[in-house]
């Protein structure tokens, strides 16, 4: 069973969070009110007005999430649908969990591979029937050369404009972008949607989109306007977030988990050409942790003395 830990905090955020990552870790396919009130210590317990807000935050998830969400409120409690396609809802909260096996070590280039793929399918989806999108950001996958000004010209010629006859610096390795959505006409001519798509997994994410300079990409590419900007998190952002607000100063299309998955929800995850990534993601998190957990409780024996070794023999 995978560890974790009950929040401070009983909003019906933080409790959602936590039933969900719970159920997960656990073979139970159901968690009653009265045992998510049973996983606090005494004294320090939710009470039946934040639970029932809990059941009402799941119940608005299960409508707003899409199709893929797996968990919906049922006789009083949080049950879990563990259907294959679940794991790429896992791999979201997984990346929205503090004190995990990825945080802990910070390789992150594995987390990189399933997040880069939902946050380029769901631009792609949300910009509509007919749009494209690819994965930009370093360090390259696919097609995508290594020299930047090689990569510009790459996207260029994938989204159909010319490259300006202007140096592209070669300093950068993304210049902050990892996705790139658009939707072009069949005229082939400019003046269609064209957004720039920063993502992260990093807790301290509020100044990262202002990484992304679309004047910048102008200046490189034949488009007669500025490019969108995206933005994309795993982590379910409270409606009440004052991050939001402030952040769509700098940022065209917000997606958080929720939002990402209303974009998926008409997506069959089982026939990606990537999908083992998040199978095996999923995978691979659980055993860390249970390593991790293995790690911290059993008592390794003190390594004996030369005299005990000398005494062993010698008796």
């Amino acid at each position: 069973m995978r560890r974790v830990e009950p929040p401070e905090d009983f909003d019906s955020h933080s409790l959602s969070e936590f039933a969900e990552a719970f159920l997960f870790g656990c073979d139970d396919d159901f968690l009653s009110v009265a045992e998510l009130r049973g996983l606090f210590v005494s004294g320090s317990k939710p009470t039946d007005l934040q639970l029932e807000e809990t059941l009402m935050e799941i119940e608005r998830r299960s409508r707003d999430f899409g199709a893929l969400y797996p968990f919906d409120v049922h006789d009083r409690g949080i049950r879990i649908n563990r259907k294959e396609e679940s794991a790429l809802y896992e791999c979201l909260l997984l990346l929205s969990l503090r004190g995990t096996p990825l945080r802990a070590s910070g390789q992150y280039e594995r987390s990189d591979v399933v997040f880069d793929e939902i946050v380029r399918v769901a631009f792609r989806n949300h910009a509509g029937q007919g749009a494209e999108s690819v994965v930009f950001g370093w360090p390259p996958r696919g097609a995508r050369p290594s020299v930047f000004s090689l990569a510009v010209a790459w996207v260029a010629e994938s989204i159909g404009v010319d490259v300006k006859n202007v140096r592209i610096p070669d300093i950068y390795r993304d210049a902050g972008v990892d996705i790139i959505s658009w939707k072009s006409f069949d005229d082939g001519r400019s003046a269609f949607p064209l957004t720039l798509v920063q993502n992260t997994v990093q807790f301290d994410f509020r100044q990262k989109p202002r990484d992304v300079l679309p004047s910048q990409w102008r200046g490189w590419l034949e488009i007669s306007a500025n490019p969108r900007i995206g933005f994309a998190v795993p982590f379910a952002l409270p409606k009440d977030d004052p991050w939001w607000e402030h952040a769509s100063t700098d940022v065209d299309t917000m997606m958080d988990r929720g939002r990402l998955m209303s974009q998926l929800q008409d997506e069959q995850p089982k026939s990606w050409p990537t999908w083992s990534d998040f199978t095996e993601f999923v995978a691979e998190e659980s055993a860390r942790d249970l390593a991790l957990q293995l790690e911290a409780t059993i008592v390794r024996p003190r390594k004996p003395s030369r005299s005990a070794l000398y005494e062993q023999a010698n008796a």
